[in-house]
């Protein structure tokens, strides 16, 4: 958020924090590469990655936990919001405002460093 609001010249120490907008907490698999955290347990890292919704990473949250945060802030929304999130959040977020069933929310892209705007149910992709 502040690398946000210095690009926009806006004081930087002007926002606030909520812990529902945090990113996926991966349990165990905390820190670790892709082939880090499949060496620990392959059998439940395949199973994770055909079923990101349900499957809980161990230790950690499913897909459908970050949903519920996500929905709990969206429901206390009362006016135009800026928020910054990282890659699993902001995918689920997406979905959830553009009204995208778990399936489709599972299969978006979690590229980094865009902006998305979401307003009347449909979420765009902003050029810099």
């Amino acid at each position: 958020m502040q690398i946000v609001l210095r690009t926009l010249s806006l004081p930087v120490d002007r926002f606030s924090t909520d812990a529902r907008l945090e990113e996926i907490d991966l349990g165990l698999w905390d820190g670790l590469t892709d082939d880090e955290a499949r060496a620990l347990d392959p059998a439940m890292f395949d199973q994770r990655a055909h079923d990101k919704w349900h499957v809980r990473v161990p230790g950690g949250e499913n897909y459908a936990d970050v949903a519920l945060r996500a929905e709990r802030w969206i429901g206390d929304l009362r006016g135009d919001t800026f928020a910054v999130s990282h890659g699993a959040f902001t995918r689920i977020l997406r979905g959830l405002f553009a009204g995208m069933s778990w399936q489709e929310m599972s299969a978006l892209d979690e590229e980094q460093g865009v902006l998305f705007r979401a307003q009347d149910n449909c979420v765009t992709r902003l050029q810099l």
